[in-house]
């Protein structure tokens, strides 16, 4: 299933399933989530840092600076999202962690949505103005 879905990657989850982070959750399909829900967060607050950094550069095109800080926007509410799947999988609500899932990978999509209005993506952008994760799960 996996490796027929362009927005995971097959060798990311199998990196994040023997990394340190899935020593002390792989037991259930809850430990997977939660896993999951922690390698997204760390995703989206470099991705934000990342942002960040690239909006403090002087010489910054209007285009792509109204990208990142509508990028920056949309990835603050990403990782309050995952905090809240976080807690949904925590309380085993998951109703909540499939919506909460779902908004987070539509935020990352709507950021690079926006850049593609000029017909670039924002991992491919001049000077490789942004890197998107898209280790989504």
């Amino acid at each position: 299933m996996v490796q027929g879905d362009p927005q995971l990657h097959y060798n990311f989850c199998i990196l994040a399933l023997e990394g340190p982070a899935s020593k002390n959750h792989v037991k259930d399909l809850q430990g997977l989530g939660l896993i999951a829900a922690n390698l997204i967060k760390a995703n989206a607050s470099g991705t934000l840092s990342h942002i960040e950094k690239l909006l403090k550069q002087k010489r910054l095109e209007p285009f792509y600076k109204g990208c990142l800080l509508d990028c920056q926007e949309l990835y603050l509410g990403a990782i309050d999202k995952v905090r809240n799947t976080i807690d949904a999988f925590n309380s085993k609500d998951y109703f909540s962690t499939n919506i909460q899932g779902s908004a987070v990978m539509d935020d990352s999509v709507t950021c690079e949505d926006g850049f593609k209005e000029k017909k670039v993506v924002a991992s491919d952008g001049p000077d490789k103005y942004l890197v998107i994760t898209k280790s989504r799960l």
